[in-house]
Parts: structure tokens; C-alpha cells; sequence
């Protein structure tokens, strides 16, 4: 064999193993990605960094990320993906690990993953590394589904049964986070506790499937009352929290008054009408977790003995 075949020999080695190989990096990077818009992200960022002409894009419907359009284009193109591809407008998340492209071309569309209203989608330039991409779905299927299914037994064990808000584990985890986050970045972050006004007398006067959906119904009008950005959770028996990212006292006392106004207008079944406590709090510098809590707890508990029906801003723990 001359140096001249030996060359060319390795070299089409190289390329049979350099497919394998980025197949084998965009699993682990999926799969090991910590949360699901970041797992789409970085696959749509390394299939356009090593294909940047296919200008890769990965539509995503799903209820672990919402509805999601990933790669590396402007915002404008990947957001019109979106709609061709998923029929509505989703998140943008742009890759970053290649150069945006000016314009997406002919499209060819790849189904990687459609179950129960879920779907993944991959979309590239028509008639580029077609081979590539089309052994990359087969291979990218299983995984997808493998991970949306992880997401999806995920959701149900941070979920309250009966209102479809978060529970207590997933109180826990979060307050712990955001926290971090106030504190690392010095942004603002606010607690509402609230407890239902009397709730023990709902139960034992009109029976527990009353209470029920009286603690449903006061789930539905905190998630009407709330942002996106905002998150609800019940904690227990007909106590609830808000924890507000981004959030100063005075914005949360506003949305407070609001909640207790809101509950306090509805009725939860024919003639009965309740009411909340409601205690809030900010995050201070050098609080733990624990210690906002409380602090929003105490101001339920100054709610409480003022009556219920009010709403008690709480500065610091005492």
C-alpha cells in the first residue's frame, strides 16, 4: 500500500467514525442535560455546529418543556418554524455553538418523537447529509422518548393530586433555588403563604367532597391571578404558597390583595363563599430557605388573629 492509499484509508475512516461519533455526544448531552429545554438546545447547537448549511431546527411540543423551536438562526426564522412546524408560536432558544444562518431554504421535516399529543421534529435543508440525519432520528427516538417519559413521571411526583399544582417536595426544591439565585445574582424574590379562612368548618358542615372542591377552586383562581413566572403550590390540608422570581414586597402585596379579593368574590358552590389569610414576605440577604417561610408564615398568623380576609406584609423574621 503506498503512503498516498494509506492516507486516503484513514481518512475515510475518520469520516465513517465521525457520524458514530457525534451520534454517541448528542445522547449523553441529552440525556445528561439537566432540564428538557436545555437537552434540545444543546442537541439542535451540536448538529448545527457540525452541519451549519442543514441549518438543524428541533420543534417541540411536550408538556416537560411546553412548546419549544431550537437552533441556530434568528429569532424571526426559528419562531416561523414554530408555527409550520407546530401550528402555534412557541420559545426561541437559539444555539449558540454555531453561527445564526440568515435564511432556513427548502425544508425536509423528520419525526423523532409523536405520542399523546406530544411531538419532537426535526427539521433541516432539503437534501443535505440526508444519510446523517435520517440514521441520527433512528437513533435519537428512543432516547427522546426515554427522556419525555422520565419528565413525565417527574411532573406527576412534584404535582398535587387533586388541584394540579405543585406539592410540597417541589416547594422544597424550588424555594431552595430560587433563593440561591436571589442571592447569587441579587435580585428580588417574594413568598405568599395563604391559608383558607375557617376551612375546618367547609369540611364538617358540607362534607370533605365540598372541600374539595372549594381547595380546587381556590388553586384555579391562584393560577389565574398568577404570571407565568410565578409558581403555585399547595402544601398541605388548605395551605398554600406563591413563590415570585424577580418579585419585590410591594409587587407582591399588590398580587396578594388581588388573590384575596379574587377568592374572596367567587362562589365554590351554590351560596358558599370563602375567604384567606394571607401573609408575604421578601428575601434578605443571608436568609436561608427556612427562613423566608417563616416569615411569610408569621404574617399568615398576624392575618389569622386580625380576622382573616387581610393580607400582612411581613419585614424580616421575628
Amino acid at each position: 500500500m503506498t503512503l498516498d492509499e494509506n492516507w486516503r484509508e484513514q481518512a475515510d475512516a475518520q469520516e465513517t467514525l465521525r457520524p458514530l461519533k457525534l451520534y454517541t455526544e448528542s445522547l449523553v448531552g441529552f440525556l445528561s442535560a439537566a432540564t428538557l429545554p436545555a437537552a434540545f438546545a444543546g442537541l439542535s447547537g451540536l448538529m448545527a455546529a457540525n452541519f451549519p448549511a442543514a441549518v438543524p431546527v428541533i420543534a417541540v411540543s411536550c408538556g416537560g418543556a411546553g412548546d419549544l423551536v431550537c437552533g441556530a438562526a434568528a429569532d424571526a426564522l426559528l419562531l416561523g418554524e414554530a408555527e409550520r412546524l407546530l401550528g402555534r408560536p412557541a420559545t426561541a432558544l437559539k444555539s449558540s455553538e454555531a453561527p445564526a444562518a440568515a435564511e432556513l431554504g427548502e425544508r425536509r421535516d423528520l419525526a423523532v418523537f409523536a405520542q399523546a399529543g406530544e411531538q419532537v421534529i426535526l427539521s433541516v435543508r432539503n437534501g443535505l447529509e440526508v444519510e446523517v440525519f435520517d440514521e441520527w432520528v433512528k437513533i435519537l427516538a428512543p432516547a427522546v422518548a426515554q427522556r419525555l417519559a422520565a419528565e413525565q413521571l417527574k411532573r406527576l411526583a412534584y404535582r398535587d393530586g387533586l388541584t394540579g399544582v405543585f406539592n410540597r417536595r417541589a416547594w422544597q426544591e424550588m424555594l431552595a433555588r430560587e433563593a440561591e439565585l436571589a442571592s447569587r445574582y441579587a435580585t428580588p424574590l417574594s413568598v405568599i403563604m395563604l391559608d383558607i379562612d375557617w376551612f375546618k368548618r367547609i369540611n364538617d358542615g358540607f362534607g370533605h367532597q365540598c372541600g374539595d372542591n372549594v381547595l380546587a377552586g381556590v388553586a384555579g383562581v391562584l393560577g389565574e391571578c398568577c404570571r407565568k413566572s410565578d409558581l403555585v403550590f399547595r402544601l398541605g390540608g388548605d395551605e398554600f404558597a406563591l413563590l415570585l422570581p424577580h418579585t419585590g414586597i410591594q409587587a407582591a402585596r399588590t398580587l396578594a390583595e388581588r388573590i384575596c379579593r379574587c377568592i374572596g368574590g367567587r362562589e365554590y358552590g351554590p351560596g358558599l363563599k370563602v375567604s384567606a389569610s394571607i401573609g408575604v414576605s421578601e428575601y434578605q440577604t443571608g436568609y436561608e430557605p427556612c427562613q423566608i417561610m417563616r416569615s411569610a408564615d408569621q404574617g399568615l398568623y398576624r392575618a389569622k388573629a386580625g380576622g382573616g380576609n387581610r393580607v400582612e406584609i411581613m419585614k424580616g423574621v421575628q
